[in-house]
């Protein structure tokens, strides 16, 4: 099973962009199943929780984790990764616009994924393809 991590770059702030708002992405990919019927992915989604020196643990040790891909959603505004957390790493709004923003953003929410259900079909397609592909993985 491929693991992926899905990571904000802010701590859990209820009026910005929380790993919450990225839930339809998780349960996607956390849905998806290889051809024996078995999970293709372990999902672990996350908001940066920085320790006192200011560097996020599961960040600055990615290189040694279990993950296989990281998904890294830069919501911050400018300080979301420390030195050592960048060294651990080598849409409209989340395509469920129901789930709402934060207050900071001024776009009306787009409802192009309501209005036309393929383009949500076509997206899940390109996540998919997307994660195996990162993961070395050509089956479909």
């Amino acid at each position: 099973m491929i693991r992926i991590l899905l990571q904000t770059t802010i701590p859990a702030v209820d009026d910005d962009w929380n790993i919450r708002r990225y839930s339809l992405l998780r349960g996607y990919l956390a849905s998806l199943e290889d051809e024996r019927g078995k999970p293709l992915f372990a999902v672990t989604g996350r908001d940066r929780e920085p320790d006192a020196r200011g560097d996020d643990p599961v960040l600055s040790g990615l290189a040694d984790s279990d993950f296989d891909e990281i998904w890294l959603f830069g919501a911050d505004t400018g300080n979301g990764l420390s030195g050592r957390d960048c060294a651990g790493i080598f849409a409209d709004y989340n395509g469920e616009t129901d789930a709402g923003c934060p207050s900071r953003v001024a776009e009306a929410p787009g409802d192009a994924m309501k209005l036309n259900p393929r383009a949500l079909a076509d997206t899940q397609a390109y996540v998919r393809n997307a994660a195996l592909w990162l993961a070395g993985h050509t089956s479909r």
